[in-house]
C-alpha cells in the first residue's frame, strides 16, 4: 500500500498502524512524488490525502482515472 500524506506526524502514524496490521508500506509526501510513484509500482491500495503540496489530492485521483487499477482511501483533514 502506499499512503499519500505531507503531514509528516499523521503519515508516520497511519504506516506504524498499517505495518503492525501485516502491510507492506510505502509513504509519499507530496502529490506528484505519490501520483508518480502509483502510477509506476501500481501498489494493491492508496491512502490519498486531498490537501497536497504541488499537486492536490483532487488533481491525483483524476490523474490515477483509467491509468490506475487499485483502490483509494481519500483522507481529509476536518480542521482545514
Amino acid at each position: 500500500m502506499t499512503i499519500i500524506e505531507d503531514n509528516l506526524e499523521l503519515a508516520a502514524l497511519l504506516k506504524s498502524f498499517f505495518e503492525k496490521h501485516g502491510f507492506l508500506v510505502n509513504t509519499i509526501y507530496s502529490g506528484s512524488s505519490g501520483l508518480e510513484y502509483v502510477l509506476l509500482h501500481q501498489p494493491d491500495f492508496v491512502l490519498l490525502d486531498l490537501m497536497l503540496p504541488e499537486v492536490d489530492g483532487f488533481e491525483v485521483c483524476r490523474a490515477l482515472q483509467n491509468k490506475y487499477f487499485g483502490k483509494v482511501i481519500i483522507l481529509r483533514d476536518p480542521q482545514k
